[in-house]
């Protein structure tokens, strides 16, 4: 098994570069970042497994970035999604990511949660018109898992948290906190 320091030297010394959140949240469709977070390194999973696999398999459906939190021993896998409403085809779409990425971070670089450090998946997306007010009083610092991402959460033993960007930076500047939630 391997740990996140191990992880992340297998990431940095590979044929990419590291990434940040904003580079990793862009929105081609409507030319609009997601995420302004430019401090924290990342790693850009789309990048990576079309590197890593173009030659040898179908290319997989993955998350936007890695993030490899050493203060709390924890791997983030974010995905960004600025859409107005979540269809049952985006519903799909975000679990096959989640399914596929950690597939892939398993038999690519031998990751797998365990004791030595957790696996936390993170939607951040864009609040669309018509939906309530309360969601963000819900995804506000803990843990929220819609009923559509609740097999994730089962079936890998990770936290899901479903953000919007704004609770997105307060969760990057103390992750801490919603960790324990």
């Amino acid at each position: 098994m391997t740990t996140l320091i191990e992880l992340e030297e297998k990431l940095l010394n590979q044929d990419w570069e590291s990434s940040t959140f904003k580079q990793c949240s862009f929105d081609d469709q409507h030319n609009v970042f997601v995420c302004e977070n430019e401090t924290i390194e990342v790693f850009d999973l789309d990048e990576i497994k079309e590197i890593m696999l173009k030659e040898r398999y179908l290319v997989p459906a993955s998350i936007d970035a890695i993030w490899i939190d050493h203060r709390n021993h924890t791997l983030h896998l974010v995905e960004f999604k600025n859409i107005s409403k979540m269809s049952k085809n985006k519903k799909k779409e975000i679990r096959l990511k989640v399914l596929d990425s950690l597939l892939f971070l398993d038999v690519e670089f031998g990751v797998r949660s365990a004791e030595e450090f957790s696996i936390v998946f993170v939607l951040v997306r864009t609040l669309g018109m018509g939906e309530r007010s309360s969601y963000h009083v819900k995804s506000r610092a803990k843990e929220y898992t819609p009923a559509y991402l609740k097999y994730i959460k089962e079936l890998a033993g990770i936290k899901v948290f479903e953000l919007m960007p704004e609770d997105f930076n307060q969760y990057l500047e103390n992750s801490e906190a919603f960790l324990k939630s």
